[in-house]
């Protein structure tokens, strides 16, 4: 049976570790739009590791700031995804 390229891309990106790296990385191009472009500016790692999304920020204000915040950042990253991966955010 012949595929398309589409439908080839498709069976790959469902394997379970490139999907969560693809979804990471939309998270982090969409980084400065869900937590606004300051704390983005000043954000140094973020990372998807199963259902937690991992957050370093280099400036403790903005820190607390985003602590302050996370219930409504989390429901940002999810509907950006479109769907429950995330369910907890751990900031550092």
């Amino acid at each position: 049976m012949v595929k398309s390229l589409g439908e080839l891309f498709g069976d790959y990106a469902q394997k379970p570790e490139l999907d969560s790296k693809l979804k990471e990385t939309r998270i982090r191009q969409a980084w400065p739009t869900i937590a606004g472009e300051y704390i983005a500016k000043y954000t140094t790692y973020l990372r998807l590791r199963d259902d937690s999304l991992l957050v370093e920020i280099n400036d403790s204000t903005l820190r607390h700031e985003l602590f302050l915040h996370k219930e409504e950042v989390l429901k940002k990253v999810n509907a950006f995804l479109g769907e429950q991966l995330v369910h907890q955010i751990q900031i550092r």
